[in-house]
C-alpha cells in the first residue's frame, strides 16, 4: 500500500517534481501546498489536479488529507519554518537541497526531527546514478588503493530563466546551489571526510550572475588526501557534464569519471589483462555502467518511503548532510574571508 505525501512548494523547481509523486509506486500524491495561488492553479491546469487537493498551509494539508510524509521543495531560507511545520503535523520530511541557508538551521532541522522521531531526508540526487555509483563501489573495494588526491572540474554556462528574477541572476549562487552536489559527491565517492579548504571565487565584470560563478578550492580530506576543485557558470568553450569531470589518484591506479564513462588504469598488470565488469579500450580498462530500476529522483523518492517503513536512516539523512553543507559554507567563507577554513568549526 502506498503511503500518503504532500509536496510543499509546486512553483519552478518544484513543478518538476509534481510528475515525480504522481508516477511514484511508493507515494500517492494527496495534497499541493503553495503561498502562491498562481502556483496551485498551473499543477490543477497541468496535471488536472483537484483544487479540494490544493492548500495554503502544511497544517491544513496535513489534516484534510492524513499525510505520512512532506516533500518540501521552497526556497532554503523557509526549508526550516516549512519542516517545523511538518514535524508538528506528524510528518517525516524528504528536502531539497541544501538542506537549510546555514549552519544553524540545519543543525535545528536535524534536532527537532530526532526529538520528535521523524524522518529527515534530503534529495542529493547526484549519488544515485550509474557512474557514481560505479565509481564508490570500485573505490570501496580497495584494489586500487588509498586516494591521495583528486581533481574534480565543473564547467557550464546556464541561461536560467525564472519568473521575477531581475537581471544579475542575483537568485542563483554557484556554491550552494550547484558546487553542494559536487562536495555530497566527494563524500559519497571517496568514502572520506573533508576537514578544511581554502577557497577563492571571482565574478568577471561581463557575468550575468550577482554572486561569483566561479570557485577554485583546495579540500583536505581526513587522512591526508587532496581535492583540488574548480566550479564555473560562466565557462567559455568546453562544458562537462553536471556531474563534472573527476581524475582520482589512488595508492594502485586512477579513476578517471567523465562524460558518463568511468574508466581506471591500475598499475597492477592483473587488472588490466581481465577484470569482470570492464572492457579494455585506449589503454584503459572502461567500466560498464548499467542503469538501475530507480535513479536520481525518483530513487530519493522511493528511498524515502522505504526508509520510513523500515524505522532506518536514510544515507542522505539530515544527519549526514551536515556534513555536505558544512563544507559548502566552509567554501562560501573561506572564499569570501581568504582564510583556510576547518570543516570541525561548523559542526561544532
Amino acid at each position: 500500500m502506498r503511503q500518503r505525501l504532500i509536496q510543499v512548494g509546486v512553483g519552478g523547481w518544484g513543478a518538476t517534481w509534481v510528475e515525480k509523486g504522481l508516477s511514484s509506486t511508493s507515494w500517492e500524491l494527496v495534497g499541493c501546498v503553495d503561498a502562491n495561488p498562481d502556483a496551485l492553479t498551473e499543477v490543477q491546469r497541468v496535471h488536472g489536479y483537484a483544487a479540494d487537493r490544493c492548500f495554503a498551509t502544511v497544517a491544513d494539508a496535513a489534516r484534510e488529507t492524513g499525510a505520512t510524509g512532506a516533500l518540501v521543495v521552497v526556497p532554503p531560507h523557509l526549508h526550516l519554518p516549512v519542516a517545523l511545520d511538518a514535524y508538528a503535523a506528524g510528518l517525516h520530511v524528504l528536502v531539497e537541497k541544501p538542506l537549510a541557508d546555514t549552519m544553524a538551521n540545519g543543525q535545528k532541522m536535524v534536532a527537532e526531527a530526532a526529538a520528535g522521531g521523524r524522518t529527515l531526508m534530503v534529495s542529493q540526487n547526484y549519488r544515485y546514478k550509474a557512474a557514481p555509483r560505479a565509481v564508490a563501489r570500485i573505490l570501496a573495494q580497495q584494489w586500487l588503493g588509498a586516494v591521495t588526491s583528486a581533481t574534480v572540474e565543473f564547467r557550464k554556462a546556464p541561461q536560467f530563466s525564472l519568473p521575477l528574477v531581475q537581471h544579475g541572476y542575483a537568485h542563483y549562487k554557484l556554491i550552494e546551489d550547484m558546487s553542494i552536489h559536487h562536495f555530497d559527491l566527494m563524500r559519497a565517492v571517496l568514502g572520506a571526510e573533508p576537514s578544511a579548504v581554502y577557497a577563492q571565487a571571482r565574478n568577471p565584470d561581463w557575468s550575468w550572475f550577482a554572486a561569483p560563478p566561479i570557485v577554485s578550492a583546495v579540500i583536505e580530506l581526513e587522512g591526508g588526501g587532496l581535492v583540488q576543485y574548480h566550479g564555473s557558470w560562466v565557462s567559455r568553450g568546453r562544458q562537462t557534464t553536471w556531474d563534472g569531470d573527476w581524475f582520482i589518484d589512488c595508492e594502485n591506479g586512477q579513476v578517471a569519471w567523465a562524460d558518463n564513462r568511468v574508466r581506471v588504469r591500475p598499475e597492477a598488470v592483473y587488472y588490466t589483462v581481465y577484470l569482470e565488469g570492464f572492457q579494455e579500450r585506449d589503454g584503459w580498462m572502461e567500466c560498464d555502467l548499467v542503469a538501475a530500476a530507480e535513479e536520481e529522483r525518483c530513487f530519493t523518492l522511493e528511498e524515502f518511503a522505504r526508509c520510513i517503513a523500515e524505522g532506518r536512516e536514510p544515507d542522505t539523512s539530515g544527519r549526514d548532510n551536515l556534513r555536505s553543507i558544512a563544507l559548502t559554507y566552509a567554501v562560501a567563507d573561506s572564499a569570501r574571508s581568504g582564510q583556510r577554513c576547518a570543516i570541525a568549526d561548523y559542526l561544532a
